[in-house]
């Protein structure tokens, strides 16, 4: 309804004009699906490790931690890649590649595996999604006129965080489907994360079209 009465203006409070842009609407598509992936983090992982590995809620936040200290780690470098290269193709195809295989991980994992491959898991997601985020921000941006800058900046930014948003709302949908189901808990994560890895993936796919 917003978009329909938005093209009967003569001025729009959003012109999606600024859609014939292709690079930024790839761009925005690509950080909205990369948000998607990060609420398997943010919202389902406590409740993973809650649920399936029984930990308290101290070692839940120190196991979060790795997540944030490794997405800063690589934050500055896919800028970096992305202006060394001339694209930011690349360092989103690989960062979001890096994400979807945290989610494979953790749609493998048995309920009793070890310790480690669940913070390898943690820690690639966050390399991953750090490695994306400067060269997402490159790529929308960079074929944007000067006179439209702020309109694209707060287009770019209101997709992105509604991919966490419309990412938590149906990551809880799915994963309370499962235990309705009765499937074991385990599984029921398993199902969600496999679900986040095939969004993962047209992420890449949509990542391959980044090209300056």
């Amino acid at each position: 309804s917003f978009i329909l009465w938005e093209r009967r203006r003569s001025n729009p409070f959003i012109s999606f004009e600024i859609f014939s842009h292709r690079l930024l609407t790839r761009a925005s598509l690509c950080a909205g699906l990369r948000m998607f992936m990060m609420s398997g983090i943010g919202f389902l992982l406590p409740l993973y490790l809650t649920d399936v590995r029984e930990l308290s809620v101290a070692w839940i936040g120190v196991i979060l931690v790795i997540h944030s200290s490794a997405l800063l780690v690589t934050m500055r470098l896919g800028g970096q890649l992305a202006d060394r290269w001339g694209s930011s193709r690349w360092p989103v195809v690989l960062g979001i590649s890096m994400q979807v295989g945290a989610m494979v991980t953790y749609a493998s994992l048995p309920g009793a595996t070890a310790w480690p491959p669940v913070v390898i898991a943690l820690a690639t997601h966050g390399m991953g999604a750090g490695l994306t985020l400067a060269a997402l921000q490159r790529a929308a941006m960079g074929q944007v006129p000067q006179t439209q800058m702020g309109l694209a900046a707060g287009l770019y930014s209101m997709i992105r965080f509604f991919g966490i948003v419309l990412g938590t709302t149906l990551n809880g949908v799915l994963l309370q489907q499962g235990l309705d189901q009765g499937l074991p808990t385990v599984d029921a994560y398993q199902r969600v994360y496999w679900f986040l890895a095939g969004v993962g993936s047209l992420g890449i796919a949509i990542g391959f079209t980044l090209q300056e």
